[in-house]
């Protein structure tokens, strides 16, 4: 099966048998990409009870996972993807194989709110 470049959204091919499920898996990636909320970025493991959207960053592996229905969505990163980091209160960018931090806030992400 063909997948895309950057967020390895799997491709529709002809006659393909149950499209509808490849295209609401694609659209929850695309939508869990859009809201740019990491829940955290220094986790080894991914958590059991994870809802459907939620983005990790995997330390060991620099994947970000994304949790659908039943499973897990790994995409790699590129340079320029730019996350909020939730459980840090921190924005970052991804450059060069690494994270550079853009923006800490004095306060707190509970005082934003």
């Amino acid at each position: 099966m063909s997948i895309t470049n950057n967020l390895n959204l799997n491709l529709l091919y002809p006659y393909q048998v149950h499209k509808e499920v490849l295209i609401n898996e694609n659209t929850t990636i695309i939508d869990a990409m859009l809201s740019n909320g990491v829940r955290s970025m220094s986790m080894n493991n991914l958590p059991d009870n994870a809802m459907i959207g939620d983005k990790y960053i995997l330390s060991k592996e620099d994947k970000l996972a994304i949790r659908l229905e039943g499973t897990w969505h790994y995409t790699n990163l590129v340079d320029g993807m730019l996350f909020w980091i939730i459980d840090e209160s921190k924005l970052v960018v991804y450059l060069k194989n690494s994270w550079q931090v853009i923006f800490t806030p004095k306060c707190s992400s509970a005082n934003l709110i």
